[in-house]
């Protein structure tokens, strides 16, 4: 498995965490395919960069649709730092923070560090 916590999470334990967990700097978005979710990403806000995950329905992976997802993320709320924490074993998302342009940062045991520099200049 390629979650960082790989342990069975009952939908009421989801639910609770949802409900209590706070919200404050969080965006989801929930990609659709004629109108089925396929995947979603997530950025939490930390205190200092958005931190970014993201899961993509089983059936629907190799299709790259997680790195629009991703993308289009960093593209619409411009984020001038985002990171990301990957199992090296994880090779589909490592692909999908380089293919995005993250910069490899750290490996603490299995888990790979990388960041975002949005380096769009913005003219006033």
């Amino acid at each position: 498995l390629n979650s960082l916590n790989n342990k069975p999470i009952s939908e009421t334990e989801h639910l609770d965490w949802l409900h209590n967990h706070p919200q404050n700097g969080r965006e989801i978005l929930i990609a659709e395919v004629d109108g089925e979710p396929v995947g979603m990403v997530r950025a939490d806000f930390d205190g200092e960069t958005y931190v970014l995950s993201w899961v993509v329905a089983p059936d629907q992976r190799r299709r790259c649709y997680c790195t629009e997802m991703v993308g289009l993320l960093l593209r619409t709320k411009q984020y001038s730092t985002a990171i990301a924490y990957i199992k090296e074993s994880n090779a589909p998302s490592r692909k999908i923070v380089f293919d995005l342009g993250f910069e490899l940062t750290e490996t603490l045991d299995d888990v790979m560090f990388w960041k975002y520099y949005n380096t769009l200049e913005i003219a006033c």
